[in-house]
């Protein structure tokens, strides 16, 4: 029996997923607590079509384990949906998916409410193809 298009892509999405989670994170080690986290929300989409994109890895840019703080990520689903739970201080978010270029995005203050108090911020964010 032949393996269905859908079970390769999935496969291949995963492999190259774990690839950079273990390139892409120096969070080896260290168990830090903090304070209170706020929870990114969003969509992440193709620029160009506006199609929502399955695998791709939302990050704390600048945390790679800077400060004793270890990288917070997380991975869209089918829909390209993604919650990310990170620090509660403006920093980098960056979106990466395979033949994708990575987007910067800085976590800030949204429609006037501060991410010092904000359970919950909707960070949509679209990505373009290489």
């Amino acid at each position: 029996m032949k393996p269905s298009i859908g079970s390769i892509t999935l496969a291949i999405v995963f492999i190259i997923g774990l690839d950079l989670w273990l390139r892409g994170c120096s969070c080896v080690g260290t168990a830090v607590t903090f304070e209170s986290p706020v929870k990114v929300v969003g969509v992440v989409t193709d620029k160009d079509t506006s199609r929502p994109v399955a695998g791709a890895r939302v990050a704390d840019n600048v945390y790679g384990g800077n400060d004793g703080r270890p990288c917070r990520e997380s991975w869209t689903d089918n829909a390209g949906r993604y919650v990310l739970t990170t620090w509660r201080e403006e920093h980098n978010i960056m979106v990466s998916a395979p033949d994708y270029m990575p987007q910067l995005q800085t976590l800030k203050t949204v429609n006037s409410k501060t991410i010092q108090t904000e359970p919950q911020i909707v960070m949509n964010i679209a990505i373009r193809k290489k």
